[in-house]
């Protein structure tokens, strides 16, 4: 099952399922792939079945939404064929206006179906995928889920990164995969991201004012980045095991401006660490809990700082926050998944 399909499949439960009667069948030119295949209807087209007289359109646009709640279902086959056979090209074009229309209204849910069923159908439309892209945003940003949060994001960054390799001058996509990059604190996959969006975009009267007013956004947030980049960069030193120039580069920052970003000093502690340095690696560590006091990484690294010492006491108290707050995310993650 995909990462979103978990959160739509509670939309199944509004269709009913039959097969239509194979004179029917025969007589519309859908004997040769839907015969014994259960189709959805809503339940106000149930009772239309028995006479026969469910129109295409209610049909497909059925079949189209069980495509975008579960594009795994079994008979998604047979029923993208339908929409090929009886909407053709209009199929796209009907299920983008319906995302539009679901998004327009605050329901975000059937907008991301909708977008999903036209990716099922066209998966590298630019628009099917930005729009996904984008919907998923509005669903995760509204959540309190940790784990869906997660989930969605990375779908919503993965659908970024194919319209942007699928579509390389497709400026939006750009924009947007900046900000999940910013967001992730990949900073130089941003400016790379801001960088290309700038070059697409066009210049002066060829630019309407909102593709104006983004650039100076994007030319202001770019110059924004320079010190996060080279904090970055720093940081990848020492995950590198380069530990000494890794910590050369971040103690200039350990003093400004960033000086109460926590991963800093977690970066910071894990080069002390790889020095030996290890009564400095603590104090970089409780700098980390100072500012983010439920860090657990940071906590680890202290359990292992003092199992090393064999200072039992410190390692059984950090033990314990560690697993007080991990059973606090599970019982919350529990609670939340009852109350849906």
């Amino acid at each position: 099952m995909d990462r979103v399909t978990p959160y739509l499949i509670n939309y199944m439960d509004e269709f009913l399922f039959s097969e239509l009667s194979d004179a029917y069948l025969k007589d519309a030119g859908m004997d040769g792939f839907l015969t014994g295949v259960p189709v959805p209807l809503r339940a106000k087209d149930a009772a239309k079945v028995a006479g026969e007289g469910l129109h295409v359109s209610a049909l497909g646009t059925a079949m189209a939404r069980v495509i975008g709640i579960d594009p795994a279902f079994r008979y998604v086959p047979q029923y993208k064929q339908y929409l090929a056979k009886f909407l053709g090209k209009r199929a796209l074009g009907m299920l983008l206006t319906e995302a539009k229309e679901a998004a327009d209204s605050g329901d975000f849910d059937s907008a991301c179906i909708w977008q999903r069923a036209a990716l099922a159908l066209e998966p590298d439309d630019p628009v099917a995928l930005y729009g996904y892209a984008t919907v998923l945003g509005a669903l995760y940003s509204g959540s309190a889920d940790a784990e869906k949060i997660g989930n969605l994001k990375a779908e919503s960054l993965e659908s970024f990164e194919t319209l942007t390799i699928k579509h390389p001058d497709f400026a939006p996509g750009w924009y947007y995969l900046g900000f999940m990059y910013l967001n992730l604190g990949l900073y130089t996959k941003a400016s790379a991201a801001w960088k290309r969006y700038l070059e697409i975009l066009p210049d002066g009267d060829a630019a309407e004012n909102a593709g104006a007013d983004a650039r100076a956004e994007i030319v202001e947030r770019l110059a924004q980045l320079d010190t996060p980049i080279a904090i970055e960069n720093a940081c990848n030193l020492v995950l590198a095991g380069n530990y000494d120039d890794g910590l050369t580069a971040l103690s200039h920052f350990a003093s400004g401006k960033y000086a109460d970003w926590w991963p800093l000093w977690y970066h910071i502690g894990v080069a002390h660490t790889g020095r030996g340095e290890f009564a400095e690696a603590e104090k970089a560590f409780k700098k980390v809990l100072g500012i983010e006091g439920t860090q657990l990484d940071t906590m680890r690294e202290l359990v292992k700082l003092y199992e090393r010492n064999g200072n039992r006491e410190l390692v059984e108290k950090y033990a314990d926050k560690i697993d007080l707050i991990e059973n606090r995310e599970i019982q919350k993650t529990e609670a939340e998944n009852e109350n849906d």
